[in-house]
C-alpha cells in the first residue's frame, strides 16, 4: 500500500495549517477585490454620464428614451432567463428591482399626491436595499418549488404592507424614514431620506459579507445592483439616470447568471478545478508547444473503502490545491475520478519533471488530518482537546504521473494525451509514488 496512516508530526502538522491559512487568505483576498469591482462599476458608469452631461456632449434623443423605457426590457430578459435556469434569488431580486421602477415611474406621473411619493419613495429606499442583501445571505433553493413560493409569497406581502402603510391610517413608519433631519443640511441635496440612508448602508455590508464568503458570481452580481440602485435613488430627481442605472443592475445581474452557468458547466463542484469539459476545450486551443501531464492518486479506491467518501473528498480537495501551486505556466485540470491533469504551453521537459516531481513530494509529505470517530458532539470540548494534543491522527497518500511533450513522433493533443496516459503506466509499473516521462 502506497498510503498509510499514523501520527501527523508537530512539523508536518504546522506545514499544513501554515499552507492551508495561506490559501484561504489568498482567497479571501481574491473574493474581496472581484467584489469591490463589481461594487465600483456602477458607480464608474454614472461618472461617465455624468462627465458627458459636464462637458455638454449629451446623449442623442434615441438614447434618453432607452434610459427610461431599457429598463424594461433588461429586467425581462433577466426575467426569462433566471426562470428558465431556475435561480430562484435572481428571479425574486429582478422582479423586485422591476416593481421598484414601475412604482418609480408611477410616481413621476403626478397623478399620486406629492406626501404619498415621498412616503412612498422612502419606503422603496429601505426595502429594496434589504431584499438584495437578504437574497445575498440566503441559499439557492430554486423558483419552481415551495421554496421558491414561499419566498414569492413574502415579496407579495411586502406589496401588500406598502400599500397599508401608503393608503390606510398607519402612515407613522413611512413619516419617520422620510422625514427630514434638521441636523443634517448637508442631506438635503440628496434625494434618499436621511433616516434610509443607514439600512442602504447596512444592505451594502451585509450583501459584501455574503458574496465574500461564498465568492460566487450571483451575490457579486447582487451586490453590484444594490449599489446601482442606491445610486439610482440619490439621481431619483433625474429619471434617464435612475433608468440607466436600473439596467445597469439588471445587467449585472445577466451576467451573475451567465457566469455562474459557465462556472457549473465549466468547473467540478467539489475542487474548483476547470473539469473535463474545460480541459476538452483547451486541447483544442492548444498550438505546437506544449507539454502535458497526467496524475493519479495511488490506491485511491482502496483509500475509500478504508477511510470513507468523505475523506477521500478531502485528499481530491488537497490534490488540487497542490496542483494549483505548480509554476510554469501549468494550468491544472479534474480528469475524472481521482485522476488529474496539467498542461503547460511549452516542450521544456526537464523544467517540467522538475515541478512535477516537487509536486510529487509535496503531496508525499503533506499529512491529512483524519477526524476521530468518537470526537465529542460539543464544538468546545473538542476544541480543548485538540489544543492539549501534540499529535493527531492523519494519513499520507502518494500520486503517480505520466508526463509527454509534442514532438515529430506525437504532434496532436489526443497523441500527447495518449502518451502521458502511457506514461502514468508505466509510473504504475516502477511501483508508484513517482514521475515517469
Amino acid at each position: 500500500m502506497t498510503f498509510a496512516a499514523g501520527p501527523c508530526s508537530g512539523n508536518a502538522k504546522m506545514v499544513s495549517i501554515v499552507q492551508i491559512g495561506r490559501d484561504r487568505i489568498e482567497s479571501l483576498l481574491h473574493a474581496i477585490f472581484n467584489t469591490l469591482v463589481i461594487l465600483v462599476l456602477p458607480a464608474v458608469v454614472l461618472a461617465l454620464v455624468h462627465g458627458l452631461t459636464a462637458r455638454g456632449t449629451g446623449l442623442p434623443p434615441q438614447l434618453l428614451e432607452l434610459q427610461l423605457y431599457g429598463p424594461y426590457g433588461a429586467l425581462a430578459v433577466g426575467g426569462f432567463i433566471s426562470a428558465g435556469f431556475n435561480r430562484g434569488r435572481v428571479f425574486l431580486a429582478l422582479l423586485g428591482l422591476s416593481m421598484a421602477y414601475l412604482f418609480y415611474r408611477l410616481l413621476l406621473s403626478g397623478e399620486i399626491d406629492s406626501d404619498v411619493v415621498g412616503r412612498a419613495f422612502a419606503l422603496l429606499c429601505v426595502l429594496v436595499p434589504l431584499n438584495l442583501a437578504a437574497l445575498t445571505l440566503l441559499p439557492e433553493r430554486g423558483l419552481f418549488n415551495a421554496f421558491g413560493f414561499r419566498r414569492l409569497l413574502i415579496i407579495a406581502l411586502q406589496v401588500a404592507a406598502v400599500g397599508l402603510l401608503l393608503v390606510g391610517r398607519f402612515n407613522d413608519v413611512p413619516d419617520f424614514v422620510s422625514a427630514p433631519l434638521p441636523q443634517l443640511t448637508w442631506m438635503h441635496a440628496n434625494t434618499i431620506p436621511p433616516r434610509a440612508l443607514p439600512v442602504i448602508l447596512l444592505g451594502i455590508v451585509l450583501a459584501v459579507v455574503g458574496a465574500v464568503l461564498r465568492d460566487g458570481p450571483i451575490e457579486k452580481a447582487l451586490c453590484g445592483a444594490i449599489v446601482a440602485f442606491a445610486l439610482a435613488c440619490s439621481s431619483a430627481e433625474r429619471p434617464s439616470e435612475f433608468g440607466l442605472l436600473i439596467s445597469i443592475a439588471a445587467l449585472l445581474i445577466i451576467i451573475g447568471i451567465l457566469r455562474d452557468s459557465y462556472r457549473m458547466a465549466f468547473r467540478d463542484e467539489l475542487t474548483g478545478l476547470p473539469n473535463r469539459r474545460a480541459f476538452n476545450e483547451r486541447m483544442m486551443s492548444l498550438g505546437h508547444r506544449f507539454t502535458i501531464a497526467m496524475l493519479d492518486i495511488d490506491h485511491f479506491k482502496r483509500f475509500n473503502d478504508t477511510y470513507g467518501h468523505a475523506v477521500g473528498d478531502q485528499v481530491l480537495k488537497m490534490v488540487a490545491a497542490k496542483l494549483r501551486q505548480v509554476k510554469g505556466g501549468g494550468r491544472a485540470f479534474r480528469y475524472g475520478g481521482e485522476e488529474f491533469t496539467l498542461v503547460f504551453p511549452t516542450r521544456k521537459a526537464r523544467r517540467m519533471l522538475q515541478e512535477l516531481e516537487t509536486l510529487r513530494v509535496c503531496i508525499a509529505q503533506h499529512c491529512l488530518a483524519l477526524r476521530s470517530p468518537h470526537r465529542p458532539a460539543e464544538e468546545n470540548v473538542g476544541r480543548r482537546l485538540r489544543a492539549s494534543n501534540s499529535t493527531k491522527q492523519g494519513v499520507y497518500l502518494t500520486v503517480s504521473i505520466g508526463v509527454a511533450a509534442c514532438n515529430h513522433k506525437q504532434c496532436t493533443p489526443e497523441q500527447v494525451l495518449h502518451a502521458a496516459d502511457q506514461a502514468l503506466y508505466r509510473a504504475k509499473e516502477k511501483g508508484r509514488n513517482c514521475v515517469s516521462y
